[in-house]
């Protein structure tokens, strides 16, 4: 994407200015302060300038538009409480739109989140991060993609202490939390007890794709949830995280994810793609069970 991002927007009619808004956000991420321990994490608050962040709110697509993580992935999700989280790629939330206002607006805000001006100033304020935490990447010529996806999370879902894929190089959440959501619902930053380090020596070493129990880690800190706080860490095989498991049917924790990654893979498929092609979110779970039952029993489909 060009630099100059001003004929890449399409302004809205009552004036509004991205390109400003854009480089407000940058300012804000650049002058956020960066913690280093138990692993590299900053907040930004806030992120986004305040008419941006109210309007965003104001046009969130409704619920029935939102797809279970296992509804929409097109592989079996071994997390239990996957469809308990669902979601919306950013390039589909125009499409889920009511109306032609709230569709330029995640056209735009599409443009936004995936600028390289936003990307750029993010690998810059890690960059020394990453050197010193990733030394399996060849940083000087390795190659990042940013992709986002509109999240929202339902009673029952957790996530317990784990690191993220290797792939993924930096994850960062926008909390966009409801009037009468409470502010401790956001990630939660463990570090293994010593007892598990005895058990699993090389636990801080690699990527071991597990969500561990919580007895087993100490929480030293968590995110405060609370609106446009822009949470954003460092993966690498020390970063371990996690959510509290939502025990209140009337509190959904609402949010976007970023996630700048070396993999060329998109991290869901287009949800609106499925429906065009008839697609619906029980046939496609029903799909993915099947798969992976026959599978298991080494019949090939």
């Amino acid at each position: 994407m060009s630099r100059n991002l001003r004929g890449n927007f399409k302004l809205m009619t009552y004036g509004d200015d991205w390109e400003i808004r854009l480089q407000h956000a940058i300012s804000n991420i650049r002058h956020a302060k960066i913690q280093l321990n138990p692993f590299p994490y900053f907040l930004v608050e806030p992120f986004l300038p305040w008419d941006l962040y109210h309007q965003m709110t104001e046009y969130w697509p409704k619920d029935s538009s939102f797809w279970g993580q296992s509804e929409l992935s097109n592989k079996n999700i071994a997390h239990l409480e996957a469809n308990l989280r669902r979601v919306i790629i950013m390039r589909d939330a125009s499409g889920f739109a009511q109306n032609n206002s709230e569709k330029e607006f995640w056209k735009n805000f599409e443009i936004l989140a995936h600028s390289e001006l936003l990307l750029n100033e993010i690998i810059i304020k890690c960059k020394k991060l990453i050197v010193n935490s990733r030394q399996d990447l060849d940083i000087d010529n390795v190659s990042y993609r940013m992709q986002s996806i509109l999240g929202m999370d339902e009673k029952g879902y957790f996530l317990g202490p784990h690191v993220d894929a290797s792939d993924t190089v930096v994850n960062l959440l926008l909390f966009i939390p409801y009037s009468h959501s409470p502010d401790s619902l956001g990630t939660s930053i463990y570090e293994p007890k010593l007892k598990l380090l005895k058990n699993v020596p090389r636990l801080k070493e690699s990527f071991s794709g597990k969500y561990f129990q919580e007895k087993d880690f100490k929480e030293v800190s968590r995110a405060p949830y609370r609106p446009n706080v822009l949470f954003g860490m460092v993966n690498s095989p020390t970063a371990f995280h996690g959510v509290k498991r939502l025990t209140d049917k009337t509190v959904k924790r609402r949010h976007i994810q970023w996630v700048i990654s070396t993999d060329n893979k998109d991290i869901f498929p287009s949800a609106l793609d499925k429906l065009e092609r008839g697609i619906t979110k029980n046939t496609n779970l029903r799909k993915i069970r099947l798969e992976a039952l026959l599978k298991s029993k080494n019949i090939n489909t």
